[in-house]
């Protein structure tokens, strides 16, 4: 046990000076999401009988924004889905948010790979009102977070030079921050969904 520790002490000291050093000590990058509303066990079934009609559609999907805060190999995410209530005024919304902290490593010049966990929670604003569940306005942000189920969040992008293009693939567990259990905490890789985003570095 204690000589694992010792190679991955060794290994992480020797990636992060290369992160360092390649110039990646931190960037901040900013751009639109569309991500896929069938799950991955639905896309694959679809391929699978060469039915892409579903995946051709914009009806299928829904657009947002993706923003990614990576310092050295750590790495923090952000996607929010943003779309109107089902017989809701033009003014009525739902945000369908994932956030992540994970880690993040350029395995090439121009491929960069990253996996972070974080809290998948659902907002909305109607009635002239912020629903912190959609469905209440009482409680907090905080209790939204510690409420929401855990979401993993698996990234793959090429970096062309200011810009980044890549695709991404959310996953959920069933379990949550205020009620969390290892059992519940495996990734239900069928459900998961897949995104594509085009980003922009501000740093």
């Amino acid at each position: 046990m204690k000589k694992k520790m010792i190679i991955a002490t060794l290994f992480a000291s020797l990636l992060i000076p290369t992160s360092v050093f390649a110039g990646n000590l931190l960037s901040v990058s900013v751009g639109p999401i569309a991500q896929y509303q069938n799950t991955a066990d639905d896309a694959y079934a679809e391929a699978a009988s060469g039915d892409t009609s579903n995946m051709l559609s914009t009806d299928n999907y829904k657009f947002g924004v993706d923003a990614r805060v990576k310092i050295a190999l750590f790495e923090v995410t952000g996607q929010s889905l943003v779309s109107q209530i089902d017989g809701g005024d033009a003014t009525d919304f739902v945000f369908n948010t994932i956030l992540t902290a994970g880690v993040s490593y350029d395995v090439l010049p121009m491929i960069r790979l990253g996996a972070g966990i974080g809290p998948s929670f659902q907002m909305g604003y109607y009635d002239d009102d912020f629903y912190y569940d959609m469905t209440t306005t009482d409680g907090s942000f905080s209790d939204t977070l510690s409420n929401s189920l855990l979401t993993y969040r698996v990234t793959g992008d090429v970096l062309l030079g200011n810009m980044m293009a890549g695709l991404s693939y959310s996953v959920p567990t069933t379990t949550t921050f205020d009620d969390f259990d290892f059992s519940d905490a495996t990734p239900e890789w069928g459900n998961g969904m897949f995104g594509v985003s085009v980003l922009f570095s501000l740093l």
